[in-house]
């Protein structure tokens, strides 16, 4: 029996690293916008660099994530990956706001406050599922197949 245990246990961690990857949040995410001048006319068809910047606050602060992008813009219209440069490792826990800055302009304002996209509230709701009735509020993305293994022996 104890031979048998210790076989699941090493089968569960095997599997549960090789899984990691597989289980890991993409520390990435999709930007689009319409790029217009003062006008409100898209600016012409070009090569930009745009400075995006993420902030725990509406207006001021500092930066706790930025990186630069030289994109190409057709009919004002822009799409760009966040993070693909620089990851980005926040907890997203809390409220953040995106700033944006082209060229040599000042960063735009307002800045547009981050939302949950639909298929977010659904993950809220597994991450409850897996600690409920476990008497731990620890969850790590990045080794859930472990903590589900955990999770199930435990019970």
């Amino acid at each position: 029996m104890r031979k048998w245990l210790i076989g699941v246990l090493c089968l569960g961690l095997v599997l549960g690293l090789c899984a990691q990857a597989e289980c890991s949040v993409p520390q990435m995410m999709n930007y689009q916008g319409k790029l217009t001048n003062a006008s409100g006319m898209a600016v012409s068809d070009g090569n930009y660099s745009i400075q995006m910047s993420i902030y725990n606050a509406a207006s001021g602060g500092t930066p706790l994530w930025q990186e630069t992008q030289t994109i190409f813009i057709s009919n004002g219209i822009f799409s760009l990956v966040l993070g693909s440069i620089t990851p980005i490792n926040l907890s997203f826990d809390k409220d953040y706001w995106i700033g944006t800055k082209v060229e040599s302009d000042s960063e735009m304002t307002p800045r547009q406050q981050m939302v949950s996209n639909a298929y977010s509230f659904r993950a809220e709701t597994a991450i409850y599922a897996l600690t409920a009735g476990t008497g731990t509020q620890q969850f790590s993305v990045n080794k859930c197949d472990i903590d589900v293994f955990i999770h199930y022996i435990h019970q």
